[in-house]
């Protein structure tokens, strides 16, 4: 089983907040975007690695790839920090993982 340390909503994904503070108090080895636009986005692919954290893994994903690689626990040891923009990306993670395609 992956050890999620949390997941958080927020519209703007990782800036100093997140990165100071967040990936900080939770110990996370490994940040995980999920969000379908930006992972089609290059310029906020490239935003967001320069805001991550020196030394913290990323994975800026869609929740399709995002449960395939949980499910199939790709990430070992890591200690994950999920962030979407809105609820409804939870949702779709939590119902592709579920096998609920309705």
């Amino acid at each position: 089983m992956q050890k999620i340390v949390n997941v958080r909503i927020d519209e703007r994904l990782i800036h100093g907040q997140v990165a100071a503070l967040w990936k900080g108090t939770l110990n996370a080895t490994r940040i995980m975007v999920i969000d379908n636009e930006a992972v089609k986005n290059d310029l906020q692919k490239k935003l967001l690695k320069m805001a991550c954290p020196t030394g913290t893994k990323l994975s800026i994903l869609s929740t399709e790839k995002a449960s395939e690689n949980l499910s199939a626990e790709k990430y070992g040891d890591d200690r994950i920090f999920i962030i979407v923009k809105g609820p409804e990306t939870i949702l779709d993670l939590w119902k592709k993982a579920a096998g609920w395609n309705r």
